[in-house]
């Protein structure tokens, strides 16, 4: 049993140190995935990642009430292909990846920079 404290009138429930420790472990290998415009339905989702990465891993998908998707991998090995193989689009939308971190608060994730990709013409060989 955790004591619930109120902090800046929420009530708060945090666990001891060693419990949190073990909790991130099971993380440590996700990646925290964001739609840019309207999120596709799940379903679409799961069945396009698994179509994608299925080179390396599949992972368990879980979705937050805020759009997020959080990509739960094995290993680190397929999480970095991953997030080094971006872009990916899903159904057309971009999909924008970070690694998951301990203490996310996925109610203040936002989209504040935007990867873009430039395809430029007739540059002089020089440049």
């Amino acid at each position: 049993f955790f004591e619930p404290t109120i902090s800046n009138g929420m009530i708060v429930v945090e666990p001891l140190p060693e419990i949190a420790s073990e909790g991130s472990k099971l993380w440590a290998n996700s990646l925290v995935g964001q739609f840019l415009g309207k999120k596709p339905p799940f379903s679409f989702v799961k069945s396009t990642i698994e179509r994608l990465w299925c080179k390396k891993e599949i992972p368990h998908i879980v979705t937050c009430d805020n759009g997020l998707y959080i990509f739960k991998f094995l290993n680190s090995g397929a999480r970095d292909w991953v997030l080094e193989s971006c872009p990916w689009h899903v159904g057309g939308s971009p999909v924008f990846l970070a690694p998951w971190r301990p203490k996310l608060e996925t109610s203040n994730l936002c989209l504040s920079k935007v990867p873009i990709w430039v395809k430029l013409f007739n540059i002089p060989p020089e440049y």
